[in-house]
């Protein structure tokens, strides 16, 4: 059961043209001190289309 629904999963991430996209910050125990980093995922399959770092300088991001 646990493959069939990551084949289901894997088939509606390649079909999913990823139009609706939204910004996500994961939560974990451990920060980055350096920065963060962003992802941008697809809100209808939930695909991470893309990952973007924001490196902190010491007054404030680059």
């Amino acid at each position: 059961m646990e493959k069939f629904k990551k084949l289901i999963i894997t088939i509606r991430q390649a079909l999913c043209k990823h139009k609706e996209t939204e910004k996500v910050v994961q939560d974990s125990v451990f920060k980055r001190i350096s920065g963060e980093t962003v992802y941008i995922r697809c809100k209808k399959c939930g695909k991470i289309l893309d990952s973007i770092s924001y490196e902190y300088e010491g007054f404030g991001y680059k």
